[in-house]
């Protein structure tokens, strides 16, 4: 996981979800799964490598953890219990009373693929070729939400689409960027470097059969600034759709009630990329270690759930 400029590593993305492994009579405890999915991905956007990272809640205090899993290469990382994988796709684990984390990886289709773009002075150039040019340069990520289903509605099958939100962050040094804009986002400098956040969410214009002059949901990010000698860090893009749990669309029957249920999901776009000094400040040390962290992507799931709980107040903050 390198620079763009050496046609290696630029782009994490990560993808998580929860899940519930093992039911039980208690209605009120389960065993839970946390799931978080890391990309690792060329400076086009193209798909290197996909590691997967769970966390097998033993809430029940059970001596053996069932779990179904599709992962490869799976290793505990966390202990030594070995897990024994079955016939059917399930994999059991000796816990003794506690937690398993495990990692593995995964030749599967990502619920969204992202691609990125670049262009200097209006022309398409290769992340290899841009490195220590100058110019105006425009850097444009686009999504496609593969998770798409077919569904009956007053009697005519429509196309629809489980809605994500994605959002990327990048940290340009303002000695080298200038003048940064983005198409739907946020742009923070402190002095030094500009923080740049942008957000999309692919495949609810399809979904939804608006036209775009009423009411248009963005599915790609531009990123455009004046460069002197071209260089880029690593680029971390989060995928999720927990922000749709608290949209409210059971009162919605026209294009005034989606647009206030599509005001509120804007409002909590905004929110999450207004943050505060102190995200922005994590976010930029985060992405200037970006290397350093995945050069040891291998030691990466050691601390999953140290980054589950952190990601988990940032989305309480």
């Amino acid at each position: 996981a390198a620079q763009a400029n050496q046609e290696k590593d630029s782009s994490t993305q990560s993808e998580s979800a929860d899940a519930d492994t093992t039911p039980t009579a208690d209605a009120d405890l389960l065993n839970e799964k946390d799931e978080t999915v890391y990309v690792l991905a060329e400076a086009d956007g193209n798909v290197k490598k996909i590691i997967v990272s769970d966390w097998l809640k033993n809430l029940l205090g059970d001596s053996q953890v069932e779990d179904q899993t599709q992962l490869s290469d799976i290793s505990n990382v966390k202990g030594d219990e070995t897990g024994q994988r079955g016939s059917d796709g399930s994999y059991t684990w000796p816990a003794d009373g506690g937690d398993i984390y495990y990692q593995g990886t995964i030749e599967k289709e990502l619920p969204v693929n992202m691609s990125i773009e670049y262009l200097l002075d209006g022309k398409k150039i290769t992340p290899a070729d841009l490195a220590g040019k100058s110019g105006k340069v425009t850097i444009r990520l686009t999504y496609k939400n593969t998770q798409k289903k077919t569904v009956t509605v007053n009697g005519k099958a429509e196309t629809v689409y489980v809605p994500f939100v994605a959002v990327t962050g990048l940290a340009l040094d303002n000695e080298h960027f200038r003048n940064v804009e983005i198409s739907n986002g946020k742009v923070v400098s402190d002095g030094d470097r500009s923080i740049v956040m942008g957000f999309a969410l692919p495949g609810m214009q399809e979904s939804l059969k608006l036209d775009k002059d009423k009411l248009e949901f963005p599915e790609s990010v531009e990123i455009t600034a004046d460069v002197t000698d071209f260089s880029l860090l690593t680029t971390l893009t989060v995928v999720t759709n927990e922000l749709f749990n608290e949209l409210d669309l059971d009162d919605v029957d026209d294009l005034d009630g989606l647009k206030e249920a599509v005001t509120q999901l804007q409002d909590a776009c905004t929110q999450l990329l207004d943050g505060s000094s102190a995200l922005y400040e994590g976010l930029g040390t985060l992405l200037t270690k970006s290397g350093e962290l995945i050069s040891g992507v291998g030691q990466l799931a050691d601390g999953a759930k140290d980054l589950k709980e952190g990601a988990s107040s940032l989305s309480d903050g």
